[in-house]
């Protein structure tokens, strides 16, 4: 057995020369020993403690298993091609997700309370001192990050946001008016616990999901994003009770969305628009020269009283054939600009006198 701390190896030495002296029993007219209780340990390390208290939707990606995907590099390579990124700042956001196993997206009301919001990014990895804080101050080209406290814990940022290590592994990145609130005060928002939320992500089916987002109309700032970011009547709105999405990219990519209305005359209307949107996306052009169409040939919708399902499964050989066939696409539109380019940058000749 592996000893946690010199603390308790000194223990265990003591209690072993006492046994092995024939301390097992007290000695006549000895005293009774004190027994020693050792302090409770303190509780994980809990992240989803550190997301503000409105949140009413909350992504989880599994960053281990999205860059151990047959895929990933493909599609990293896209990123690499593209000129407006410095090829410095592309290698360390590499280096960063190479370390981060998790990352943990709350979704909650802005600074006015109305309006829905990113609230903070939290990283869960095994990052190199300074790392995270070399690569935000690179990726933000900014000099006015100071080093800053907040209740005990350390970071960088400056008076709209900061970098906060929550634990030797976590760290946390987000606006000031959410992280002095969230650390000084850690606490599970309310909408973990909500059993519309509950519900919505056990109907998933996916069993080890590289992506999971759950989300529950718990609030107005819930109700509001529906309003704003679905094709919903604020009337349809008013009967979405949650909802969930998962995706795999370990073989083939499967992907799952699962909306629960109270409504089934509304699942029916949302099922039927679905499917529509799924045939014609299938038809044009464009997806067919990428082959997108095979997601769409591939995707199934179902109604199921008052819940809409929607599954959509690739498999490997299909996912490999849309990747080339994207590949092909963006290597094509970057010759096509950097021939335009070319061209604006060209010097005009000068004109030449005309003969009499």
């Amino acid at each position: 057995m592996r000893l946690r701390d010199p603390l308790r190896s000194l223990l265990a030495l003591g209690a072993l020369l006492a046994f092995a002296c024939g301390g097992g029993a007290t000695p006549e007219g000895g005293t009774t020993p004190v027994e020693v209780s050792e302090a409770p340990p303190p509780p994980p390390f809990d992240p989803m403690a550190y997301m503000p208290a409105d949140t009413y939707a909350v992504a989880e990606i599994d960053v281990a298993q999205v860059l151990a995907s047959p895929y990933f590099e493909t599609v990293w390579g896209w990123a690499e091609l593209i000129d407006e990124l410095d090829p410095n700042l592309i290698a360390r956001v590499r280096s960063a997700l190479d370390r981060t196993e998790r990352v943990i997206l709350p979704f909650a009301s802005n600074r006015s309370g109305r309006s829905p919001e990113l609230g903070a990014v939290i990283l869960v990895g095994r990052y190199e001192p300074g790392e995270l804080e070399g690569f935000l101050r690179e990726a933000a080209d900014s000099e006015d990050f100071q080093d800053l406290e907040i209740a005990g814990h350390r970071g960088i940022g400056n008076d709209d946001g900061a970098l906060i290590q929550l634990d030797p592994g976590a760290w946390i990145l987000g606006p000031r008016y959410t992280l002095d609130t969230v650390i000084a005060n850690p606490a599970r928002p309310a909408v973990l616990a909500d059993a519309r939320y509950l519900e919505a992500q056990q109907q998933l089916t996916i069993a080890q999901p590289a992506v999971v987002v759950t989300m529950a109309t718990v609030n107005d700032v819930a109700r509001t994003f529906v309003r704003r970011e679905t094709p919903l009547s604020s009337e349809q709105a008013a009967h979405v009770q949650s909802g969930a999405a998962a995706v795999s990219v370990q073989s083939g990519v499967q992907g799952e969305i699962v909306v629960r209305t109270d409504d089934p005359a509304l699942a029916q209307a949302l099922a039927a628009e679905a499917q529509q949107g799924l045939g014609e996306a299938g038809q044009s052009m464009e997806a067919r020269a990428m082959q997108l169409h095979t997601v769409a040939e591939q995707t199934e919708v179902q109604q199921d009283g008052t819940d809409v399902r929607v599954r959509m499964g690739l498999a490997a050989q299909e996912v490999e054939g849309m990747l080339g066939a994207l590949d092909a696409f963006i290597q094509l539109a970057l010759q096509a600009r950097q021939q335009s380019g070319a061209t604006a940058t060209e010097v005009p000749a000068e004109p030449q006198p005309v003969a009499p």
